[in-house]
């Protein structure tokens, strides 16, 4: 977690960078990992210089020309994300929830039955894991800044709480195997339901779809009109 070396910093900088071009949101949850590294780092003025802002330019430039070509003229896509998600709250068109949804609901349902294992492991962990939990907290307290909510949003802390998570059940000893056979099996049971059984209706409706389609005498003019929810319906582009 310390100041790591030049040729270290160059990898996950990059790394950092090809994250952001690829999914501009992806960089939330390491700027408090970044400015851990610059305040541990000695040569500050080369991290910046000789590190950091190269890499920026190389991946910036490498996405500027890729997009170029793909959309015919310049286009910054990263600007135009944060316009559209930041500065216009387009978003709220799939919807909006509370600030509080985030702590109150979307982060529970998404720790699931390792919530309890993840705030018992919040006490045990050493203070140079501390980082890894305001990671967390930063990650949610921007994310409930935006209007439009969605689990997905905050995947990327995951696998941060299973830090946290691993030193709860090893504190546990003699109740460790339960513990893990306990979240085996619970988590295998949410994946079963939500995977087969829960909402699968938009899945089941192709199907019916299909044959309606097929079954028209004249398939060229056979259509669907789909009003549903986003990302709801396969093929609902």
């Amino acid at each position: 977690m310390g100041g790591s070396k030049s040729v270290d910093s160059v990898k996950y900088s990059s790394l950092v960078a090809l994250a952001f071009i690829i999914r501009p949101t992806a960089v939330i949850p390491w700027i408090p990992l970044l400015f851990r590294h610059f305040w541990q780092e000695q040569r500050k003025l080369d991290l910046i210089l000789h590190q950091f802002l190269p890499v920026g330019f190389a991946t910036l430039s490498w996405s500027l020309m890729i997009d170029r070509i793909f959309f015919g003229q310049w286009t910054l896509v990263q600007y135009n994300f944060l316009k559209f998600n930041v500065l216009q709250n387009l978003g709220t068109f799939y919807g909006s929830h509370p600030w509080h949804w985030y702590f109150s609901q979307g982060f529970p349902v998404v720790l699931g039955t390792h919530l309890p294992f993840f705030i018992h492991g919040c006490f045990l962990a050493p203070k140079r894991y501390q980082i890894l939990l305001v990671t967390v907290l930063w990650t949610l307290l921007v994310y409930s800044m935006l209007s439009h909510k969605e689990f997905r949003f905050i995947y990327p802390v995951l696998p941060f709480c299973m830090v946290f998570c691993g030193y709860s059940l090893n504190h546990l000893k003699t109740w460790k195997k339960p513990a893990l056979s306990f979240l085996f099996l619970s988590n295998m049971l949410l994946a079963l339901y939500t995977g087969l059984v829960h909402q699968r209706g938009t899945l089941d409706v192709m199907t019916h779809i299909q044959e309606l389609c097929y079954n028209n005498p004249n398939n060229s003019a056979a259509s669907v009109f789909v009003m549903m929810p986003c990302h709801s319906t396969p093929l609902y582009r």
